[in-house]
């Protein structure tokens, strides 16, 4: 199960396309390389800032310095347009008001990493959670995205039926695009909070399997 801090984070019509997601066993699914680099990148810029006092950042302005890079490499990362074959967990699935559509939340980072982090560094000042979903949360808002269509999963839609089956930590396959930040800096600002969340348009998802570990 992917480690889920207090703190919350700002991620089936027509024919199933799904990539390789790599050898699944009965408790862990291998998740893409493009997902699992988002990971690493925040590993790799935690243990620049924290890691041991000889190998941490020693003062402020470094830190700053630190914290600077990893947020114009983080976003830069960020995929733009559709991706496929994707896996998450549910973080959270609810009913939306006024138009009663699904509000559908996914964890994204990966296990192995995640443990890693906490293993060696008891956190990271960059957030650890990687969140991506389908509505405004921790920040992300109409102020600080390209101007889209609604994302909320529509009632009565295929795509309604397969996420309103879904729970808390079940384990799902899926496809879709993120919708752009307004900015560079927009998205930069948005990784200020210790959670990242990102927008995303749901066009396909497939249950795969539940509290399962994501490498």
């Amino acid at each position: 199960m992917i480690a889920v801090r207090p703190i919350i984070a700002a991620f089936v019509v027509g024919a199933w396309c799904v990539s390789p997601v790599g050898a699944q066993t009965q408790s862990s699914v291998r998740v893409p390389a493009a997902q699992r680099a988002l990971t690493s990148l925040l590993v790799k810029y935690n243990d620049l800032d924290k890691g041991t006092p000889s190998e941490g950042a020693p003062n402020e302005m470094q830190h700053k310095k630190i914290e600077s890079d990893f947020r114009k490499s983080f976003c830069a990362m960020i995929p733009t347009g559709r991706v496929s074959g994707w896996i998450g967990e549910v973080n959270a699935i609810d009913g939306n008001s006024p138009d009663k559509g699904i509000q559908l939340a996914l964890a994204v980072h990966t296990n192995r990493l995640f443990d890693d982090i906490a293993s060696r560094n008891g956190g990271t000042s960059f957030g650890i959670q990687l969140t991506l979903g389908n509505y405004y949360s921790n920040g992300v808002s109409d102020q600080n995205t390209q101007r889209h269509s609604i994302t909320t999963i529509s009632v009565g839609s295929p795509l309604y039926s397969t996420v309103s089956s879904l729970r808390n930590d079940d384990i799902v396959v899926f496809s879709g695009s993120f919708v752009p930040f307004s900015s560079a800096r927009a998205c930069a600002d948005n990784l200020g909070y210790s959670t990242y969340f990102s927008l995303f348009r749901f066009s396909a998802i497939r249950k795969i399997g539940h509290d399962l570990t994501l490498e």
